[in-house]
């Protein structure tokens, strides 16, 4: 008699691993929808969750909602996700919404962007945004920064989107310094002179 297999049967081992994802799976640009939300239709202070799903126009199946607001937690705009009760600004988030002029938020939006370890990290590799066709890319995202091949064509798109969205080409020496410098206080809110 042949053996019959489950689901529930199967162990931890024959199980697929779940891939980790170490960026956030929506784009900068994307994500501001959460903390400017919050922003103009709540003065700022901390929402409801399903009250900012309704202000983005999100809709209540599937994953896009928590992965935008997954998106704008790992940027750094806010704390919480889809599933808490609220989400409130970070001083970064903050910042960023409030800022008083067009340079202070650009400032802010790439502080936002290098907030993400891994995208700071190859922003810095590769000296700029210019990234080598996938074969080669994802080569290096698999040895260099432990990337699982599963997620290195939505890692470019998401990387190639932001870079393009901040106006990222390459860096100048003085910016290599300051990437590498890594992003301490980034949460922190920024001076004015910075």
């Amino acid at each position: 008699m042949a053996k019959k297999t489950s689901a529930v049967g199967k162990s931890a081992k024959e199980k697929k691993a779940r891939t980790r994802w170490p960026f956030p799976r929506a784009t900068l640009e994307e994500a501001l929808k959460i903390p400017y939300a919050i922003k103009n239709q709540n003065g700022g202070n901390p929402w409801e969750s399903d009250e900012i799903r309704k202000a983005v126009g999100a809709g209540t199946g599937g994953n896009a909602y928590f992965y935008l607001t997954a998106a704008s937690r790992d940027y750094g705009l806010t704390v919480g996700v889809s599933t808490s009760e609220k989400i409130g600004l970070t001083d970064l988030g903050h910042n960023l919404v409030y800022a008083p002029n067009p340079d202070a938020e650009q400032r802010f939006k790439l502080q936002a962007f290098l907030t993400v370890d891994i995208f700071q990290r190859v922003l810095a590799y590769y000296k700029g945004s210019n990234l080598p066709e996938m074969k080669y890319l994802g080569n290096t995202l698999q040895k260099e920064f432990g990337l699982n091949p599963e997620t290195h064509e939505e890692f470019s798109r998401t990387f190639r989107e932001n870079c393009q969205y901040l106006g990222i080409t390459r860096l100048t020496k003085y910016e290599q310094g300051r990437t590498r410098r890594s992003h301490d206080g980034v949460h922190g809110r920024a001076e004015q002179g910075d």
